[in-house]
């Protein structure tokens, strides 16, 4: 199935979520200039995905072949606004999402990883 990676996630309220970044100092929030002014540089699907493939939690130990194919997969999905994915994919992909995210965002991604495109 095809995905559109340039998907922009929403809270509860409709608003968008930002990207975040780990910095030495902790998590801040990305930011881009707009017309003079900064503002939060909005989440997209292929972004969140990404930085789920390339996690893994502290209860968590994936085999070195998993996360070979975690790698494997955000470096081919990197650069692309939409990515065509097969049902294992998306099935690796939501269970690293799974313990990556939030509730409420895992189940966004979860509805976009079933509806597609």
């Amino acid at each position: 199935m095809k995905y559109n990676w340039t998907q922009e996630l929403s809270d509860m309220d409709g608003e968008a979520v930002p990207e975040t970044k780990t910095t030495r100092s902790g998590l801040v929030i990305k930011t881009r200039t707009v017309d003079g002014k900064e503002e939060p540089v909005p989440l997209m699907l292929g972004r969140a995905c990404i930085k789920a493939l390339l996690s893994e939690g502290e209860n968590e130990r994936l085999s070195p072949e998993q996360r070979f194919e975690g790698v494997k997969l955000a470096m081919q999905s990197a650069n692309e606004p939409e990515k065509s994915l097969t049902a294992e994919e998306v099935s690796f992909l939501k269970a690293r999402v799974g313990f990556y995210y939030y509730a409420y965002l895992l189940g966004t991604i979860w509805v976009m990883l079933e509806v597609g495109e």
